[in-house]
C-alpha cells in the first residue's frame, strides 16, 4: 500500500502529515500539489480525495438495494414486528455493552476514542519496519517499485474486462427496455421454486403459472432472478409482466429490480474500466518520464 506523505502550512506553519488512505498504487507524483482540508478545533487534516466519494457513492448504492430489498420483502405482522424490535434490542445492548466496557458515557468521549485509535494505527504505520520512505519522482515510477511490475498487462485486462461487461449489461438493458415497453400486466401464482447451488450457496428462483386474458391455457416460467431465500410463499398472488405476443416470456414484476441485473453489471463494468484506465495512464507516465 501507497500512503502519500504531504507537507503543507497551516495557519503559518509549515507540517507535513500521512494521509489515512492509501491504494495498491500512488495516486499522486512527488511534488504534485494536492488540495488538504484542515480542522483547527480537532487539530486533524486529510488529504482530498475521489477515493472516499467514489467507495461512499458504492456503498450508498449497495445499502439503497438492500433497503429497497428489505422492504418490498418486508411482511408487516405481530411476528415481524417482535423480531425486527428483538434483534434491535440485541444490537443496541451490544453496543451499549461495549461502551460501557470502554468508560464512554457521551459522544464527545466516544469521538476522543476513535482519534486515539487512529493515532494509534497512523504511529504503527510510520513505525513499521516495512515501510519506506519515498522521495523522488524516479524512485516513485521505478520498475523497482511492485505497483509498476506488469501494470501494463494490468491495466489493459482491467480496461477490455470493463468495456465488456459494459457492453453485456448495455445489450441486456435495451433488451429489458423493448420488453418493458410491450409488455403487458397480469396476475400469477408462485406454484414452485428451483435451487441451484453455486460458490457454496443455494439460490432460489421462483416458478410462477399464469392465464394471459382471453386465454383458457396456463403458462408456466421461471422469474429470472433469483435469491438466497425462497422471495415468495408458494400460492402467492404475483404481478406478472409478459410479451402479448408470446407470453412465455414473463417476469414477476418488481418494480426497480426488474433493472437489478443491468445495473449491477453497468456499475462493476465502471468500476473495471476505471481501474484500468488509472492503471494504463500510470504506465503511460511511466514509459513518458524513462
Amino acid at each position: 500500500m501507497y500512503y502519500p506523505v504531504i507537507e503543507y502550512v497551516a495557519y503559518g506553519n509549515k507540517k507535513e502529515f500521512q494521509s489515512k488512505s492509501g491504494a495498491s498504487w500512488p495516486m499522486h507524483d512527488i511534488g504534485e500539489v494536492v488540495e488538504v482540508y484542515y480542522s483547527k478545533k480537532y487539530d486533524d487534516i486529510r488529504l482530498k480525495s475521489v477515493v472516499q466519494g467514489v467507495f461512499g457513492l458504492v456503498f450508498l448504492l449497495i445499502g439503497v438495494v438492500i433497503c429497497y430489498f428489505f422492504w418490498a420483502n418486508f411482511e408487516m405482522g405481530f411476528f415481524s414486528l417482535i423480531y425486527a424490535a428483538g434483534a434491535s434490542g440485541a444490537i443496541a445492548w451490544f453496543f451499549e455493552s461495549l461502551l460501557r466496557k470502554k468508560d464512554i458515557k457521551n459522544v464527545q468521549e466516544l469521538s476522543q476514542e476513535v482519534r486515539t485509535l487512529r493515532e494509534k494505527v497512523r504511529h504503527k504505520k510510520t513505525t513499521d519496519d516495512n515501510d519506506k520512505l519515498i522521495t523522488t519522482q524516479s524512485e516513485l515510477l521505478s520498475s523497482k517499485q511492485l505497483a509498476n511490475k506488469n501494470i501494463k498487462i494490468i491495466g489493459s485486462v482491467f480496461a477490455i474486462v470493463g468495456l465488456v461487461v459494459i457492453g453485456g449489461a448495455i445489450y441486456f438493458g435495451l433488451d429489458r427496455w423493448d420488453f418493458m415497453e410491450t409488455a403487458e400486466l397480469g396476475e400469477g401464482t408462485v406454484i414452485d421454486y428451483r435451487s441451484s447451488i453455486g460458490d457454496d450457496e443455494r439460490t432460489y428462483y421462483p416458478i410462477v403459472e399464469f392465464t394471459p386474458p382471453g386465454t383458457s391455457q396456463p403458462i408456466t416460467f421461471q422469474h429470472d432472478v433469483g435469491s438466497s431465500h425462497k422471495s415468495y410463499s408458494i400460492g402467492a398472488l404475483v404481478p406478472v409482466l409478459y410479451d402479448p405476443d408470446n407470453a412465455a416470456d414473463a417476469i414477476v414484476d418488481e418494480g426497480l429490480w426488474n433493472w437489478f441485473g443491468p445495473i449491477i453489471m453497468n456499475v462493476l463494468g465502471v468500476t473495471f474500466f476505471g481501474v484500468g484506465g488509472t492503471l494504463t495512464r500510470r504506465w503511460l507516465k511511466i514509459r513518458r518520464y524513462y
